[in-house]
């Protein structure tokens, strides 16, 4: 089960991280933002644990720059927006091509009613 929250502690323990190191790319990376809850305790969303894990990757992992990881987010952000307006306009779509048959067959049906009405 996902928390809601986690403690930068949990995310150290977790991702093997510093608090510093974290704290530095809060400064460096504009989406990564704590919250505060219960005091000064700072807290990350699930969706920031993930963001933590993909700047670690890209930066302790493949070894990208700063200004590299910043792109590299960015461009799979970009990415992510445009998969998602492709899979609601394909659905739309598909919607406006039932929407047509749907009027193809309400035209077919009148069509037959006022034949019977003029016979």
């Amino acid at each position: 089960m996902e928390k809601s929250y986690y403690t930068i502690k949990e995310i150290c323990d977790k991702l093997d991280l510093k608090p510093h190191v974290i704290r530095y790319w809060e400064t460096e990376f504009t989406r990564l933002k704590r919250n505060s809850k219960r005091g000064s305790t700072a807290v990350y969303t699930p969706k920031e644990l993930e963001l933590i894990k993909q700047i670690k990757e890209l930066i302790c992992v493949r070894k990208f720059t700063l200004e590299g990881a910043k792109a590299e987010i960015k461009k799979r952000r970009h990415e992510q927006k445009n998969a998602k307006n492709n899979v609601v306009s394909d659905a739309n779509i598909e919607k406006k091509s039932i929407s047509m048959n749907i009027r193809e067959e309400l035209i077919a049906i009148k069509n037959i009613l006022l034949r019977g009405v003029q016979t």
